[in-house]
């Protein structure tokens, strides 16, 4: 292998110093904005970037069906035909396709237009209302009996802190017989890389000022809030809440299905979306 010469060494040098700078000013950019908007805040962020996703009220991408690994984990571990329930439903994209399957789903979505675009759409193959509109935070109160549930597609990245992202996760096993299955799915991460632990570094230390819990390495803007999680991290989450991980899988997403072995007597929900 020859040796290149000193204007290549120079040009991926820099180019290696340069994606190393723009890692640092991700890290630096979430770590202070994660330091200074609380949970309000980041709600509105999160409301101004599906208020500006066209994507989420497609005709087009919400008649897309499932993807392959969505329809892996429902072949798979969903009963024919059962009751599904699904949260962070968006614009209707799961519960329509899953009902093109025969089952028997009901979505629920927090963003008002998100929710009133899936029960339309839905409504219009005869279906009937479908999609409904939920509170931000906590399980659905109108959500009926269910035997299994689908999280929406990234929806449980979403919620910011792994204490409520575990008590959602008790909440939907509250929901779910023994035996109950949940799909959920997340930006997947392999260890703890630079631009996590300079956002995690500042933005803890800026939270502190508030006495406001730390940011998490993970978290991160893009430009709403959301998580990256290693697998570890969500088969952990996944146990803490009662449920035995069936599989996870990273194929273009990350994404896990899990079991219930432990109902909880009862649990405090957090679904922030």
């Amino acid at each position: 292998m020859s040796r290149p010469d000193p204007v290549t060494r120079a040009v991926l040098r820099s180019h290696r110093l340069m994606e190393a700078g723009l890692k640092a000013a991700r890290g630096l950019f979430d770590g202070v904005w994660l330091g200074l908007l609380d949970d309000r805040r980041l709600a509105a962020l999160d409301t101004a970037y599906y208020d500006r996703a066209p994507m989420y009220q497609d005709e087009a991408y919400n008649r897309s069906g499932l993807s392959s690994w969505e329809q892996h984990a429902v072949s798979t571990y969903f009963p024919a035909g059962c009751r599904v329930t699904v949260v962070g439903a968006g614009g209707g994209r799961e519960v329509l396709a899953l009902l093109a399957q025969g089952f028997d789903a009901m979505g629920f979505e927090p963003h008002p237009a998100l929710a009133a675009f899936g029960a339309r759409l839905i409504a219009a193959e005869g279906h009937g209302e479908r999609v409904r509109v939920s509170p931000r935070v906590g399980w659905p109160p109108a959500a009926p009996p269910t035997d299994a549930v689908v999280i929406g597609w990234g929806a449980y990245m979403l919620i910011p802190g792994r204490h409520r992202r575990i008590a959602y996760l008790r909440a939907t096993a509250t929901a779910l017989p023994d035996g109950g299955r949940v799909l959920l799915s997340y930006f997947a991460r392999r260890g703890t890389i630079a631009r996590f632990r300079v956002a995690a570094r500042i933005g803890t230390a800026l939270r502190r000022l508030s006495r406001r819990p730390p940011v998490e390495p993970g978290d991160a803007l893009v430009p709403n809030f959301v998580h990256f999680f290693t697998r570890e991290q969500i088969e952990a989450e996944l146990v803490e809440a009662g449920f035995r991980p069936l599989q996870v899988g990273s194929d273009d997403y990350g994404w896990a299905v899990g079991e219930v072995v432990q109902r909880p007597v009862s649990a405090g929900v957090t679904h922030e979306r």
